[in-house]
């Protein structure tokens, strides 16, 4: 089968280049002026809506700042094209499973940048209305991705049967608008108290210290181009499908000492058989900053810089 050939080599890097070192102040007072809120997934009370609680706070504090629901990703992604006001929050990956990968094609295809990460532990509960009792639930409502994290709950009560719903607090309020001792949600805890429901099971969770990486995104003209280190340098890379063409990349990474903590590939829907690769590096000092500003001019490949922002922090 003849492999059609990858666009000419180009690098682009937008508006967002490799900038300078800056002072941990100075990057947030950059990133304050330019916005005035977050958008995020979900309702009051997701994992969502606390990442961008975080981002709000770290940015602007909590009186100066308005948090936007959206229904799904796209969304977010449309809030920060057609209003200039506003970041968004976005889960990336997490640590029982893996990328988001819908948001990847969407940092892509929208082409948005990360500017800020946070990583958010994710503490699932079983959740219903007050005296349910857990033999009598029927049915569990959450997001595919909360259903998919507590796989165990499931097969240890098959008399349940998991239900998808578009967001984890949204499935809280759903069942606290039904009243019914037979259905139940996976949510947070803040999901419970807000719709006075109760823990049936607590920490359901398949895997301990399950947390999600969250980024906070914006359009290419508003990155931050100035970050204090340890920073982190998010790329996406379209390369040719011969040999040791990834080797190459990850080669001229290893030659500036940097840590590569993020490597997933994605097809590419024009190009059958081709994938794009999304890379993480972190970058430890001004050194490795400066070699990866100079190697960069030696990819002879589609480069495209996602993101310069600093290390994020485990709430």
């Amino acid at each position: 089968m003849t492999q059609q050939p990858l666009p000419a080599p180009a690098v682009q890097y937008g508006t967002a280049q490799y900038g300078t070192v800056a002072q941990p102040s100075d990057y947030k007072s950059t990133l304050a002026k330019a916005k005035r809120g977050v958008a995020f997934q979900g309702n009051v009370g997701s994992f969502s809506h606390r990442a961008a609680q975080h981002f709000a706070q770290e940015l602007f504090g909590e009186s100066e700042t308005t948090l936007v629901a959206c229904r799904s990703f796209d969304e977010v992604f449309e809030t920060i094209h057609t209003s200039k006001d506003f970041y968004g929050a976005i889960p990336l990956e997490n640590t029982s499973m893996g990328s988001i990968d819908a948001n990847y094609d969407l940092l892509w295809s929208r082409s948005a940048v990360i500017t800020a990460e946070v990583f958010v532990p994710v503490q699932h509960n079983l959740i219903s209305i007050p005296n349910a009792v857990l033999e009598d639930i029927r049915e569990v409502y959450s997001h595919p991705a909360a259903l998919d994290q507590c796989r165990k709950l499931f097969q240890r009560y098959p008399n349940m049967r998991p239900v998808p719903h578009w967001d984890t607090s949204a499935s809280a309020k759903l069942v606290k608008e039904r009243q019914d001792p037979k259905i139940a949600a996976i949510a947070s805890g803040k999901a419970c108290e807000a719709n006075g429901l109760a823990v049936v099971l607590p920490n359901i969770e398949d895997y301990a210290h399950n947390a999600t990486r969250f980024g906070l995104i914006t359009q290419a003209e508003y990155a931050a181009k100035h970050v204090p280190t340890p920073y982190k340098v998010s790329v996406a890379l379209a390369l040719p499908n011969e040999p040791g063409s990834l080797a190459a990349v990850l080669t001229n990474f290893a030659r500036c000492g940097v840590n590569l903590t993020t490597c997933k590939s994605r097809p590419i829907p024009e190009l059958p058989w081709h994938y794009r690769f999304f890379v993480d590096i972190e970058v430890a000092n001004e050194e490795q900053h400066k070699l990866i500003y100079a190697y960069r001019k030696e990819f002879q490949y589609d480069v495209r810089l996602l993101g310069l922002y600093p290390v994020g922090k485990l709430l």
